[in-house]
C-alpha cells in the first residue's frame, strides 16, 4: 500500500518520472482498476456530502427538509453511486479501447493492457474536484466555485498524464502522443453530443 500512495502522491508531484515508471513496472491489472474504483466513489462521495449540505441549508426549516436527509442518502446509496461507479469504470475500458486502437492505427506497439493501466491512472485527478468540497460545509459557494475551477485544471492534469503515459507506452513523440489522445476524446464528445441531440429527435419522431 505504501508503494501504491508514493504512485499516486508521484502523479501530482513528479509526473513524468512517475508515469514512465509506472508503464515500466507493468504493474498488474487490478491496481488501476482500484484506482478507478477509488477516485471515483471518492468524487461522487464528496459531491453528494456537498449538495446535501447546500440543499439542507436551503430547505431548513421547512416541509420540505425531510428530503436533505434519509431521502436523499437513498438516492445516493441506490442510485447516484452505483451509476457513476458503472460510468467511470464504462469510460475507462472505453476511453482505453480508442486510445488502444489509435495508437495501432498510427503504428504503436503498446498493448491494451498497459494501455487501460495509463488510462486507469488519471483518475487521480478526480481528486482537483473533490478537494475543494471540504470548504462547502463553512463556504458554500468559494468551495462550489473552487471545485468547478479545479475540474478544469484536472482535465489538464489528466491530458499531460495521458500523453506522457501513451507515449512512454507506444515510443510516440509527445506531438504523436497528444493527436492518439486528443483524436478519442473528440470522437468520445461527438457521440455525446449526437446522442444528446438525436435522443430527443428519435422519442419525438415516434
Amino acid at each position: 500500500m505504501r508503494g501504491y500512495l508514493a504512485r499516486v502522491g508521484g502523479l501530482f508531484v513528479n509526473p513524468k518520472p512517475t508515469m514512465v515508471t509506472i508503464v515500466h513496472e507493468k504493474r498488474s491489472f487490478f491496481e488501476p482498476l482500484f484506482t478507478v474504483v477509488l477516485f471515483s466513489v471518492l468524487s461522487t462521495v464528496s459531491s453528494y456530502l456537498a449538495v446535501r449540505n447546500v440543499v439542507s441549508s436551503v430547505l431548513s426549516g421547512t416541509v420540505f427538509s425531510f428530503l436533505a436527509g434519509g431521502v436523499m442518502d437513498f438516492v445516493i446509496g441506490s442510485l447516484m453511486l452505483p451509476l457513476f461507479l458503472i460510468s467511470d469504470l464504462g469510460g475507462w475500458l472505453l476511453n482505453g479501447l480508442l486510445i488502444y486502437v489509435v495508437a495501432k492505427v498510427m503504428d504503436g506497439p503498446g498493448s491494451f493492457e498497459d494501455t487501460l493501466s495509463v488510462v486507469g491512472y488519471t483518475y487521480v485527478v478526480k481528486v482537483f474536484t473533490a478537494a475543494p468540497l471540504i470548504l462547502v460545509p463553512l463556504y458554500p459557494i468559494a468551495g462550489l466555485m473552487t471545485s468547478v475551477a479545479m475540474s478544469f485544471v484536472g482535465l489538464i492534469w489528466s491530458l499531460y498524464l495521458l500523453i506522457v503515459g501513451v507515449s512512454e507506452v507506444n515510443g510516440f513523440s509527445t506531438g504523436q502522443a497528444f493527436i492518439c489522445v486528443i483524436i478519442p476524446i473528440l470522437l468520445s464528445s461527438l457521440g455525446l453530443f449526437l446522442f444528446t441531440i438525436g435522443w430527443p429527435a428519435l422519442i419525438h419522431w415516434r
